[in-house]
C-alpha cells in the first residue's frame, strides 16, 4: 500500500512531499529532504527530523517539537547527523557550538538520545566491509525481521540512552566545503524509544542559501 502525504508547512516542514510506503511491519519514508547552512545558525533551516514519521522541522521550531526530534543535521566542513543530546554533550566543542547555543537558548524540554551508526571518512563507507550494510541491500529490507538481521552484522553498540553519537554523511576535500556524499552503505540507527531502522542517503546539492540533502528511511513500527 502506498500513500503520499504533504505535511503542512507552517512552522515545521520544508515544502517537501514525502511518500509513505507501508510494508509488513515497517514504515518506509522516501525522499525526505533537509536543508543546512554553513553558519549553523539559520533558524529557517529544516534540519530536524523524526525517524518514526519522516517529518522534518525547522530549527526555529525546535523547542516546540523537541520530544519528536531524533536527528539533527548540520554543516561543519563536511555534513553530519547527530542526536539532540549529542549537541548538548558537546557543548562548545565538536564543531557544534553555534547549534548548541541556539537549542540551549530555545530551552528544549527534551534532548532525545539513541544511536546513529558512526562513520568518519569516505574510506569508512566501504560496501565490501562485511560489518556494514551495503547500499544494494536496501531492496531486501522489507520487514522488521530484515532490519534486525541488518543489525547482526556488528560495527558498534546501539543503545537507547547514548549521550554522544554522530555520523558523518558528507566529507570534504576542498577548503572545508562538503563535497563527497558517503552513500555507499546504509546507516543504521536506534531511536530513544527502541525502534531500529536504516537510512539511505540519496543526494546532496548546493543551494543559494546552503545545502539540501535527500534520504530514505526504513524503520520498525512501534510495538
Amino acid at each position: 500500500m502506498t500513500k503520499s502525504s504533504l505535511w503542512a508547512q507552517e512552522n515545521e516542514t520544508n515544502k517537501n512531499i514525502t511518500e509513505l510506503v507501508t510494508y509488513n511491519n515497517i514504515d518506509y519514508f522516501q525522499n525526505v529532504k533537509v536543508t543546512m547552512s554553513e553558519s549553523q545558525d539559520n533558524i529557517e533551516d529544516s534540519c530536524l527530523v523524526n525517524y518514526s514519521t519522516g517529518k522534518v522541522f525547522q530549527l526555529k521550531d525546535g523547542a516546540k517539537y523537541a520530544d519528536q526530534i531524533d536527528g539533527l543535521f548540520l554543516i561543519y566542513c563536511g555534513a553530519a547527523l547527530y542526536t539532540p543530546q549529542t549537541i548538548i554533550t558537546c557543548g562548545g566543542s565538536c564543531g557544534v557550538s553555534r547549534m548548541n547555543g541556539i537549542i540551549v537558548e530555545q530551552k528544549w524540554k527534551d534532548y532525545r538520545r539513541g544511536t546513529i551508526e558512526f562513520m568518519a571518512f569516505p574510506r569508512d563507507d566501504d560496501p565490501t566491509n562485511n560489518s556494514l550494510v551495503a547500499r544494494n541491500s536496501w531492496s531486501a529490507i522489507t520487514s522488521s525481521e530484515t532490519i534486525e538481521d541488518a543489525f547482526k552484522k556488528g560495527n558498534g553498540k546501539y543503545t537507547v540512552d547514548n549521550d554522544y553519537t554522530s555520523s558523518n554523511i558528507v566529507s570534504t576535500t576542498n577548503n572545508c566545503k562538503p563535497d563527497i556524499l558517503m552513500n555507499k552503505t546504509l546507516r543504521r540507527f536506534l531511536t530513544q524509544d527502541g525502534r531500529k531502522g536504516l537510512i539511505r542517503l540519496n543526494s546532496f546539492v548546493a543551494t543559494e542559501k546552503g545545502y539540501s540533502l535527500t534520504f530514505d528511511i526504513k524503520i520498525q513500527k512501534s510495538k
